[in-house]
């Protein structure tokens, strides 16, 4: 809908659906009860994610390139992705009590009554990046940065490793196009948006991996 009112010139009704202002949250997590320091924390998500039984190598219908990604996280043994899950579910209700918009505003619609999340981990490489995608099946996204490479920033435009929301894939793309917004990731640090935010990540270089665990809440409970 946002790209279809830029097209025909009604930038103010689009603008209002891509108010990253409002509609994107960061907030930087705490050690959860029995980790001495983030950095432990992120040390053993990091060890959980490579060595996760479904970590694969560009899979089929994902918009990771030169990185790894892995299936469900809260699936099976959750290890450390267990404190996670919970800070999660307590940053998604910090987020709907933040929420301030107009009453006639599409987003966030109907809220269900519980939240069911779910989890997965993006490994990325010198060169690593995300395709412009959005996340059909949720209503709520996010993502949770647990290793960032030195490199981090540099690059022309000073944003080599960060996120981008705005930009649609290319098929999509249109004359003026929306309008783009870069955010610095940060180790310990975890971004909310509407499912429906196009976003990308930009490549970047060096020898260090990039590490980040996204998520999904879903409206639908399992099974229905």
């Amino acid at each position: 809908m946002s790209l279809a009112l830029i097209g025909v010139g009604r930038q103010a009704e689009a603008g209002a659906l891509l108010d990253v202002s409002r509609l994107v949250m960061s907030m930087d997590l705490e050690a959860p009860p029995g980790w001495e320091s983030m950095q432990a924390f992120n040390q053993a998500l990091a060890c959980h994610v490579l060595d996760h039984p479904t970590l694969a190598y560009e899979p089929e219908g994902h918009a990771t390139r030169r990185g790894r990604h892995t299936g469900n996280l809260l699936e099976g043994d959750k290890g450390p992705v267990a404190a996670l899950e919970q800070a999660v579910q307590r940053a998604v209700a910090r987020y709907i009590e933040r929420l301030d918009l107009p009453p006639d505003h599409p987003f966030p619609g109907r809220l269900p009554g519980s939240q069911r999340l779910t989890m997965w981990s993006v490994v990325m490489d010198t060169a690593g990046h995300q395709l412009p995608h959005i996340h059909p099946a949720a209503w709520l996204s996010g993502v949770y940065y647990v290793e960032l490479p030195p490199s981090l920033g540099s690059g022309a435009d000073k944003r080599d490793g960060w996120i981008e929301f705005g930009l649609p894939p290319e098929e999509l793309q249109a004359e003026p196009g929306p309008d783009l917004h870069a955010f610095a990731p940060a180790e310990g640090r975890l971004f909310l948006f509407p499912s429906y935010f196009y976003h990308r990540t930009m490549p970047f270089q060096g020898p260090a991996r990039r590490i980040s665990i996204a998520f999904d809440v879903l409206r639908r409970p399992p099974g229905v």
